[in-house]
């Protein structure tokens, strides 16, 4: 999943270093069979974060 996430940012970015920091599928939690975006490791202020997923539960 991080070859088709990494392509897609890179594509939202259009190489102006906007998109700062990536987290993928290793970075989650696996919790009951899905995983999860622990969003309190993001030591960010949450109102600049973009989250791109194609499961909205997992966040």
């Amino acid at each position: 999943m991080e070859i088709y996430g990494s392509a897609v940012a890179d594509k939202l970015d259009n190489n102006k270093g906007i998109l700062k920091r990536r987290y993928y599928r290793q970075h989650c939690t696996l919790d009951s069979g899905s995983y999860i975006k622990d969003l309190s490791v993001v030591h960010a202020d949450l109102s600049s974060v973009v989250i791109l997923d194609n499961s909205p539960g997992a966040y």
